[in-house]
């Protein structure tokens, strides 16, 4: 079960971002419909903790979450100005 109460998200210093509050049964479906730049992406974005709200509660399975970020590392990238074959010498 997914729960928010009051949860809001400001990009820098533009206006905050207020968002419905939200109680999603366990498997249960949602739909986020709007304009461009209305919040879906940025309200995932909460929920999966990949940003970490400005205001509001988060609860995932009963327990409220914190505002800490989740980072993820999997997607980073390493260049090299080697090219394949050299490297593998």
């Amino acid at each position: 079960m997914i729960r928010t109460r009051g949860l809001a998200y400001r990009y820098g210093a533009g206006p905050q971002l207020q968002f419905a509050d939200v109680d999603l049964p366990q498997r249960g479906t949602l739909l986020l419909q709007g304009r461009s730049g209305s919040g879906k992406s940025t309200w995932l974005a909460l929920v999966a903790r990949h940003r970490a709200a400005t205001g509001g509660r988060l609860f995932v399975a009963g327990l409220q979450r914190g505002t800490r970020r989740v980072v993820d590392t999997a997607s980073s990238t390493h260049l090299t100005h080697a090219t394949l074959s050299r490297r593998h010498v």
